[in-house]
């Protein structure tokens, strides 16, 4: 008797240690969920226009820059986003938020994976491999504190960029897995041309320069 009651100890143990971990929710994320909802609206319309400002800036031939923050994506992603679920995330992925540091993404998202609900997490490094090829390296990912099969992120990855209709390419960096995610921001009149040219991740915030030039 002793002995099961030992047993049956450290199996609630165990299992209230994966129920924990399961359901850890990353500080960042936390917060970004439970901002105030004037404040994301703000910030959603603030997106809105900057990303209006860079359509501009892109259809005049000439260099280009735009700069956007992690509250502005975060705001519109809390406002807009859901009007556009059904074509931008499978069923399963909810209420994405983003963090974003010098070099470095961190993605998170609510998900329901084999009927338990949890929080998902990225953290990739991205960056221009050249003009509009743009290079997510995969650093690591995690289902509450517990680390995610990166097979399964691959895949994810793959069908997400297939709904955005991006060509994809792997390859492989110090043994991390690097989609290349070739953009196609296209014609813009006139014979012209849009090359994004460099991403730079800082603190809050992500700068996108760029050209748009005359075909030759």
């Amino acid at each position: 008797m002793v002995l099961a009651g030992c047993v049956t100890a450290v199996l609630a143990g165990v299992l209230a240690t994966l129920y924990a971990c399961l359901h850890h929710v990353p500080t960042f994320y936390h917060e970004a969920l439970t901002a105030d909802p004037a404040a994301q609206q703000r910030a959603s319309q603030q997106m809105i226009r900057q990303a209006a400002a860079m359509q501009n800036q892109v259809r005049r031939e000439g260099p280009w820059q735009a700069v956007f923050t992690a509250d502005e994506i975060n705001g519109w992603l809390a406002v807009e986003l859901p009007n556009s679920r059904g074509h931008l995330l499978p069923p399963e992925l909810s209420d994405p938020r983003l963090r974003i540091e010098p070099g470095r993404l961190t993605a998170a998202c609510q998900a329901v994976i084999r009927g338990v609900r949890s929080i998902v997490s990225l953290e990739v490094s991205v960056y221009m491999d050249s003009p509009n090829v743009l290079a997510l390296r995969i650093r690591r990912a995690r289902v509450g504190a517990i680390p995610w099969p990166l097979d399964r992120v691959l895949r994810a990855t793959g069908a997400a960029m297939a709904r955005a209709e991006l060509p994809i390419e792997w390859r492989q960096t110090a043994g991390d897995p690097v989609a290349l995610v070739t953009l196609r921001p296209g014609l813009v009149g006139h014979g012209r041309t849009i090359r994004v040219e460099s991403i730079r991740l800082e603190q809050g915030q992500i700068t996108l320069t760029g050209s748009t030039e005359r075909e030759k």
